[in-house]
């Protein structure tokens, strides 16, 4: 099951209900922790993502993506030493405050070892974080996002409502 990269999306949305099947309960809730929608249904949100994500890794097995993406985002959520939530925290980024984009960024390199992607979009009139994007090699090794530089300079509005 490894599709041409044309057939990525229609191949990922298929599969989307199987690849659902082999999770457990308690998976699935750590998925929509880990890559929350508020609108959107996890099993329909996950295939979109799935279709999205997994077309820049040709050769990599589509009903594999999101067992693979579970085991490898855990860990920064878990409470221990990668849990995103926690090194933020300890390092001051409040939410509900703005913050200065580039020390949100130095913070998570620091931490993790590794350039982050950080997304932002506007929610009522304000920016503030969409996504964290982190990146791995074919081996599950930590590596640096190459479009880390991209982030723009400024503050945004560290917020909680997801959108």
């Amino acid at each position: 099951m490894y599709p041409e990269k044309r057939d990525f999306k229609q191949a990922a949305t298929q599969s989307e209900q199987d690849i659902f099947k082999q999770l457990g309960g308690r998976e699935v809730s750590d998925l929509e922790t880990i890559w929350f929608h508020p609108t959107r249904p996890a099993t329909e949100f996950w295939g979109s993502q799935c279709a999205k994500h997994v077309k820049y890794h040709l050769g990599f097995a589509i009903p594999d993506y999101f067992r693979t993406v579970y085991d490898l985002a855990l860990p920064f959520f878990d409470g221990k030493e990668l849990d995103i939530r926690k090194i933020l925290q300890e390092a001051g980024f409040n939410v509900g405050e703005y913050h200065n984009i580039k020390d949100f960024q130095m913070v998570l390199k620091k931490a993790l070892g590794v350039d982050v992607h950080l997304i932002f979009k506007l929610y009522q009139g304000h920016p503030i974080l969409d996504e964290i994007g982190i990146m791995f090699d074919m081996s599950g090794n930590l590596i640096n996002h190459p479009s880390a530089a991209q982030v723009p300079e400024g503050k945004f509005l560290f917020h909680t409502t997801p959108m």
